[in-house]
């Protein structure tokens, strides 16, 4: 992973960002003092360590897709070409892989994103299978979810879901084809973002979304080729141009990452969509997939082009991060 930043000056890397991804914010770009905690300048990224595509003996990585890291650092891993979810230890060190292609318990098709809730339980969008299973830390099957309660108490039947997460007050939200639905711990439908909700965001196709330490939620909407930052609540805070986006994690200074894997990119984003830092990988054949920040704010990106999982630093200096 090479940053394109210390070889060119910032005014020419954010014509480039403009050019090549579409960046922009679509709102007003105020003062962000009061929103985040970006004192520190992002200088680099430092490789600390990777693993793949082989990790054990016999085992490979062969589609690595949804990345997690529970409170207690194991950090999961859905494989799209296996089949499977992979447990590894904190320094890439793996433990465990179940699944399997099908529709039994702990059966999969095609997983994709993965979440992480306080008792350690290990959400996991089957999305070619259309349900959620859970699964314990040691990769137990727990129970399936193939559909959600709206509002009048009817179940509707998930679409195509791909990216999770969990806010702090324990609601799950799915992005699901052209909607991003945020359920209660019962299944019920607390919100619903799409075309179909009068006044609220319309979505092309929610591919990822996240949610922040102070709850502001991000979501990767592919096919209009844009992030959108919204409140818990469902209230729009910016909506900017990243075209093809296909992961979104915030880190733990309240800035934003946003990997396309079409364009083998990574750029940073303060809330307003701002873009602070960029880099993309030189290694023939790299697809940098989906992120994740550990505890240690450290950022974890999957790459299904390299079949790899790569930890890095973020290094950080003084002063304002943006890029101007």
């Amino acid at each position: 992973m090479k940053s394109v930043c210390p070889s060119i000056s910032k005014t020419a890397l954010l014509l480039t960002i403009l050019l090549i991804n579409g960046c922009g914010s679509s709102v007003k770009q105020g003062d962000i003092a009061a929103d985040q905690a970006l004192t520190a300048s992002i200088l680099n990224l430092k490789l600390i360590s990777s693993i793949g595509p082989i990790v054990a003996d016999g085992i490979s990585i062969i589609e690595p897709d949804g990345i997690v890291v529970s409170k207690f650092g194991d950090i999961f891993l859905s494989d799209k070409g296996r089949n499977s979810v992979l447990r590894f230890s904190s320094d890439l060190k793996f433990y465990a892989g179940e699944g399997g292609m099908g529709v039994f318990q702990g059966g999969f098709n095609r997983p994709a994103g993965l979440a992480c809730d306080a008792a350690l339980n290990l959400y996991v969008a089957d999305s070619g299978n259309k349900r959620i299973q859970i699964l314990d830390r040691n990769l137990r099957y727990a129970r399936s979810i193939d559909s959600y309660y709206d509002d009048k108490g009817e179940s509707v039947s998930f679409v195509n879901p791909e990216g999770l997460t969990l806010d702090s007050e324990g609601s799950l939200w799915i992005a699901d084809d052209d909607r991003v639905l945020r359920l209660d711990p019962f299944y019920k439908l607390q919100l619903e973002l799409s075309y179909n909700v009068p006044g609220g965001i319309g979505i092309g196709r929610a591919v990822d979304v996240a949610v922040s330490s102070n709850d502001k939620i991000a979501v990767a909407d592919f096919d209009n080729g844009r992030v959108a930052v919204l409140s818990i609540y469902g209230g729009r805070i910016s909506d900017f141009r990243v075209e093809a986006p296909s992961s979104v994690v915030w880190d733990n200074t309240g800035v934003l990452w946003v990997a396309q894997k079409d364009r083998r990119m990574i750029t940073a984003f303060d809330i307003y969509g701002n873009p602070l830092f960029a880099y993309s990988d030189e290694s023939p054949g790299s697809r940098p997939a989906r992120l994740a920040v550990d505890s240690r704010g450290r950022l974890l990106i999957t790459d299904s082009g390299l079949r790899k999982i790569m930890l890095f630093e973020i290094i950080r200096g003084s002063g304002d991060s943006r890029i101007r």
